[in-house]
């Protein structure tokens, strides 16, 4: 029996099993953990694209900020629905890989002007993305660094009435026990779960109502 890699998030000290992808073993079932968005690979599982533009498409927002960027082949799938809607899209990476131009798609988009390349976890820079979230109009804000759980506390005590707040590897590195406390504070609300669980995203999103 196969014993799982487990790694201890930095800040919010959880457990989490750590789930490396492997380029040489994607897509073998629907929950797969990696896709490919316009051939770039994206950790995601292909139903993860089909549910973000169900979310998206209808959404009128303001600015979308990606905490974590990875590859950047998802962020081009956000950075496109942010110019089709005349949003703001900024994705934060400690690491300069993601957004580079490796691809004709992110020439083309200049996906590297919408990165930051910044510790997220720096106070300053969180202070930083919480005053981009409490800026006039709706934010939607995707957590998806290493450490979800401290994520999601520092930034939804920043979201306005209206705005938006999602969480990746749910299940896997994001637990509702480990979130709750920040749920419960903030007054969010879940939206559609559900639907969310059902498309096997691994991804949860709340919304501010108060």
């Amino acid at each position: 029996m196969r014993i799982p890699l487990m790694k201890i998030t930095p800040h919010s000290g959880h457990k989490v099993q750590r789930l490396p992808v492997n380029p040489k073993h994607l897509n073998k079932s629907i929950d797969s953990v990696a896709c490919t968005f316009l051939g770039g690979l994206s950790a995601q599982p292909f139903t993860a694209l089909y549910a973000w533009e169900r979310f998206l498409a209808p959404l009128e927002f303001s600015r979308f900020i990606e905490i974590g960027m990875g590859y950047g082949n998802t962020s081009v799938f956000f950075l496109l629905h942010c110019l089709n809607k005349g949003a703001l899209y900024v994705g934060f990476e400690k690491a300069k890989a993601a957004g580079q131009a490796n691809s004709v798609v992110k020439k083309l988009l200049k996906l590297a002007q919408h990165r930051m390349t910044q510790d997220f976890y720096d106070p300053r820079v969180i202070h930083n993305i919480q005053d981009l979230v409490a800026k006039p109009g709706t934010t939607v804000i995707f957590c998806d660094g290493v450490d979800k759980p401290y994520e999601f506390e520092c930034f939804a005590q920043a979201l306005k009435t209206g705005d938006y707040i999602a969480v990746h590897d749910w299940g896997r590195a994001s637990f509702q026990e480990w979130l709750q406390p920040s749920i419960d504070m903030n007054k969010l609300v879940p939206v559609e779960p559900d639907v969310w669980d059902d498309l096997k995203s691994i991804t949860r999103v709340w919304r501010r109502d108060e």
